[in-house]
C-alpha cells in the first residue's frame, strides 16, 4: 500500500492539508477548509452545507456527469428530502448511499481545487502547492 503524504498550504490563517500517494492525485481536506468557519467542530459546517437542497442538487449533477455507477434512484429519494428540517446528510452517508469511493475521490480532486480557489481567492497549481509546502518546511 502506498504511503499517504500530507502537504500543507496556508490560506487566511488556516492550515489546509493536501494528501497524495503519487503526487498526481491530490486530495484537499474539506475539514480543514471548514475550520475557517468553526475551528472546534468543522464537521458541523460540512454537515450543514450538505443539508442544503442546492448542495444536494449540485452533487447529483456532478455525480451524473462523472460517475457512471451513480445510484440515481437512491439520489432522487435523498433529493426529495433535502432541505427539510429532519434531513441530515454527512459525507459518510453520501458515500455509502451513492458512490464508489476511489473513482469519486479522483474526480472530486479537480472540483475541490477549483472551489478552494474560488472560496479563498487563490490562484495556484498543484506544483505551486508543493512549492508552498516546501517553503513552509524550511
Amino acid at each position: 500500500m502506498d504511503k499517504t503524504i500530507k502537504e500543507t498550504i496556508h490560506a487566511q490563517g488556516i492550515e489546509i492539508g493536501i494528501y497524495t500517494t503519487d503526487f498526481e492525485n491530490e486530495f484537499i481536506s474539506l475539514t480543514d477548509i471548514a475550520k475557517y468557519r468553526n475551528e472546534d467542530d468543522p464537521r458541523f459546517v460540512i454537515q450543514n452545507w450538505m443539508r442544503n437542497r442546492n448542495t444536494i442538487e449540485f452533487l447529483g449533477v456532478w455525480e451524473t456527469l462523472h460517475n457512471p455507477d451513480f445510484n440515481r434512484v437512491q439520489f432522487d429519494t435523498v433529493k426529495n428530502e433535502a432541505g427539510a428540517n429532519r434531513f441530515v446528510m454527512t459525507p459518510t452517508k453520501w458515500i455509502e448511499q451513492n458512490i464508489e469511493q476511489p473513482k469519486r475521490l479522483e474526480l472530486l480532486r479537480a472540483t475541490a481545487i477549483k472551489q478552494l480557489r474560488t472560496i479563498m481567492g487563490l490562484n495556484f497549481t498543484s506544483q505551486k502547492i508543493l512549492s508552498i509546502s516546501e517553503k513552509n518546511e524550511e
